[in-house]
């Protein structure tokens, strides 16, 4: 929202999710990023543009005193020169010296834990033998996909 003495405009754009809730709103139209500053600072200008060439430029009026005023920072007024100079010159003191104090010593620095090494790997072992010979009648193969029973379930042997 934006305003000038004669005028208020008002942009809202936001992203409902899937549950209602706000979302941040995902960048489009080449915009990295979609906040105040990007699309409803460049619509509030589109739109404000040709309504406020109606308009003469005003300057805001002063602040009514209404309310407290929270969180302004308001200048002191300068001070007024006086009309008649002083009788007497004023003299300016310089500021005294700092007196040394004693100063606590500096923490040693603790010393750090070093980074453990990496302990060595062993190697791998090597396979065991097997001992057993397979049965050559034993068909446990992967079935041939071109084989008209492919997949199918093969009653083992007898004896």
């Amino acid at each position: 929202m934006a305003f000038t003495p004669q005028i208020v405009g008002a942009v809202a754009l936001y992203q409902v999710g899937e549950d209602g809730s706000v979302e941040e709103i995902d960048p489009f139209g080449g915009y990295t990023q979609i906040t105040g500053s990007t699309v409803p600072a460049d619509v509030w200008t589109a739109m404000m543009g040709p309504i406020l060439e109606d308009y003469d430029v005003v300057e805001f009026p002063e602040r009514a005193d209404v309310g407290e005023t929270k969180n302004a920072w308001t200048p002191a007024p300068d001070p007024e020169p006086s009309a008649t100079p002083s009788a007497t010159p004023s003299q300016t003191t310089e500021a005294p010296e700092p007196e040394p104090t004693e100063t606590s010593k500096e923490p040693e620095p603790e010393e750090t834990t070093k980074t453990p090494k990496p302990e060595e790997t062993t190697e791998t072992p090597d396979p065991e033998e097997t001992t057993e010979e397979p049965d050559p009648d034993d068909s446990t193969e992967a079935p041939d996909p071109d084989e008209p029973d492919a997949g199918a379930t093969v009653a083992p042997k007898v004896p």
